[in-house]
């Protein structure tokens, strides 16, 4: 029970931050203080329209990633990604009774289309869509090494949320079913379920 305190005092950290998260209205008549610092909307080829591009770092519990998020289109972006990856949880016990909690991290590099699915509604109903607020649908590629001689390769279709708070933070939940593929083994299926915290600059 000890070693699930300071677990649970981050996980409701999170929820608190989260719970304290507004949303700045876009609706007519609304004057952006902070929109002389703002990025404009545009995309990475000069194209107008909702989506943004951005840089950002994310924290995932045990992970840390830099990302790159590049607007091709009104709706459509691709997000780069480097850093720490955290790969799974498991639960392990003995006959006696004795249980360890293990939490495995790999070094990992991502490429992820993203089709975000609701900005007009978002807007036509005054809610933020700044640095790309919405719910999306994503697929998410990934090549991890953990140290060993074997990579592996993991596809996850997914469906998220992410919602902006202030000029520098976004947080994102995410769900899908995971497909990897491990050296030359067989491919395993498992779920997907994410929070992530992002800083943007």
């Amino acid at each position: 029970m000890k070693n699930q305190v300071p677990l649970l005092a981050l996980v409701a950290a999170l929820l608190f931050y989260a719970t304290l998260s507004y949303e700045q209205p876009y609706g007519s008549g609304y004057r952006d203080p902070y929109a002389s610092h703002r990025p404009a909307p545009g995309t990475i080829i000069g194209r107008g329209g909702y989506a943004v591009s951005n840089h950002s770092l994310s924290a995932q519990f045990l992970g840390l990633e830099y990302s790159f998020e590049g607007a091709l289109g009104s709706y459509f972006t691709v997000i780069a990604r480097a850093g720490l990856v955290p790969t799974g949880v498991s639960l392990t016990s003995t006959l006696e009774g004795l249980s360890n909690l293990h939490f495995a991290v790999a070094g990992g590099l991502t490429l992820e289309p993203r089709i975000y699915t609701n900005f007009e509604r978002r807007a036509r109903t005054g809610r933020s869509i700044y640095m790309n607020s919405a719910d999306f649908v994503s697929f998410r590629t990934q090549c991890l090494w953990a140290g060993g001689e074997d990579l592996a390769f993991i596809f996850t279709p997914l469906y998220g949320i992410r919602r902006t708070t202030g000029d520098h933070w976004a947080h994102e939940v995410t769900i899908g079913p995971r497909l990897a593929w491990i050296g030359d083994g067989d491919p395993s299926l498992s779920p997907h379920l994410q929070y992530r915290l992002v800083f943007m600059f």
